[in-house]
């Protein structure tokens, strides 16, 4: 099993070495891009493309960016230089002398680091929004004041919901995507629109569009699918489908509850509407279903941890590969 990234506040020797050590910003990159496609665009339209196994002037054009030479660099580097350096799912092949063999990739080989962190931005997202429903039933679903002067009176849930899991994943990225300083002279040298820096990628992954700014569940929603589709990029290039329950019958598809409209989009304005009207015995019943799906879904990144490591990664429901200590921005 891969050994975790820890950090401790009071050592920055850590936090230094974490904040630099994220293997392969390129997924960073890749789950921007196409979070700004589904600005405007619809995942139902893409959502198989993984499968497909698409080129890079493909892929660009399915996604519509193919006028962008930054956005032609990011994803040509992805499906040339990432992609094919994923080896396959370690096999049995036959028993020899008394002793199974089996094929000579290891299952926590650096070729698969790229494949454990997009899982492990996927499985964030749905940690940062269980934190959130978890607190607030711990809070005999009563809201948390918040500490954002500029608010005026109590939030909805769902503004509140948004707001926190947009600040938390912002802090998130800024240790994932640090600030560079540097001098004026290379600052001129970066700034053109073909250059990828860290700043950039970082404003793609948060920026909020309009109606985002009243509404942050689509954000969120949008969020999820481009981990999602990252994902399912690179399960691909392993020749894996439906990793998030495979070999393990379910009655509800993991994968499909990520995005389902019964799921967040439903049930996150019926909790607001249910706290609102002072319901609380359906204000019950919505989050509980709300955790019994959450957990579904961990359960299913869980089980993709499992097939890419040939079951060399077990993890707990919420424990995560990696570990960050959020910084403010």
């Amino acid at each position: 099993m891969p050994q975790l990234v820890k950090v401790f506040r009071e050592d920055p020797f850590y936090n230094d070495l974490n904040t630099i050590f994220i293997p392969y910003r390129t997924v960073l990159e890749m789950e921007a891009l196409v979070g700004l496609y589904l600005t405007g665009g619809n995942y139902d339209f893409i959502k198989d493309l993984p499968q497909s196994h698409p080129s890079t002037i493909q892929l660009l054009d399915a996604l519509h960016m193919k006028e962008n030479p930054a956005d032609f660099q990011i994803v040509d580097f992805f499906i040339k230089c990432v992609m094919p350096k994923l080896k396959p799912i370690v096999s049995y092949e036959r028993d020899h002398h008394d002793k199974a063999r089996r094929g000579n990739v290891v299952p926590y080989a650096k070729t698969r680091a790229c494949l454990y962190f997009s899982l492990h931005c996927l499985k964030l997202k749905f940690l940062l929004i269980r934190e959130f429903i978890e607190s607030f039933k711990k809070n005999h679903y009563r809201l948390e004041r918040s500490k954002d002067p500029s608010l005026i009176g109590a939030p909805s849930l769902l503004v509140a919901f948004g707001n926190v899991f947009h600040s938390k994943y912002r802090a998130i990225l800024a240790n994932m995507l640090p600030k560079k300083t540097v001098s004026k002279t290379v600052s001129r040298l970066l700034d053109n629109k073909d250059a990828i820096t860290n700043e950039k990628v970082f404003q793609m992954a948060t920026n909020l569009f309009p109606d985002e700014e009243h509404n942050k569940i689509k954000y969120i929603m949008r969020s999820i699918k481009a981990s999602l589709f990252v994902c399912n990029l690179l399960f691909a290039a392993l020749d894996i489908t439906q990793p998030f329950s495979r070999g393990k019958p379910e009655t509800f598809n993991p994968e499909e509850i990520m995005v389902s409209q019964d799921f967040i989009p439903e049930l996150a304005p019926a909790m607001s509407q249910c706290l609102a009207e002072n319901n609380v015995i359906q204000l019950r019943r919505c989050v509980d279903a709300f955790i019994q799906l959450n957990d579904m879904v961990l359960e299913g990144i869980n089980i993709a941890y499992e097939v890419a490591s040939g079951k060399e990664i077990h993890l707990g429901r919420t424990e995560m590969l990696y570990q960050i200590v959020p910084r403010s921005r």
